[in-house]
């Protein structure tokens, strides 16, 4: 499991469009793949998730989210019904990572 303390927002495309603002978020990637986007405060549940089967990937931002100032794109894209998550990352603050089995990107 990885605990990612980040600036970031969100975007889910899929069944439905979601958006979440830049703002510091908890993020949790489970070793069965999964991810969850939790808020700086004020709630238990996460704002936002990807159940598995899925796979992840960090890239590089493009120009116009560099110039936005974003660091690093996580895309988490289920594996079948093919709805993506998109964390866009423009600082990480902390970063704890606990035993896993999967593989840690970032």
């Amino acid at each position: 499991m990885r605990l990612v303390i980040a600036r970031c927002a969100v975007d889910y495309e899929g069944r439905l469009q979601a958006h979440l603002p830049i703002a510091t978020r908890l993020l949790l990637v489970k070793a069965d793949g999964s991810v969850l986007v939790h808020s700086d405060g004020g709630s238990y549940k996460p704002l936002n998730w990807m159940a598995p089967p899925c796979s992840m990937a960090e890239s590089e931002p493009d120009e116009g989210e560099r110039e936005a100032g974003v660091v690093a794109v996580w895309t988490v894209r289920h594996t079948k019904s093919g709805d993506t998550l998109y964390v866009r990352g423009s600082t990480s603050i902390a970063r704890l990572l606990a035993r896993s089995s999967g593989p840690i990107l970032g």
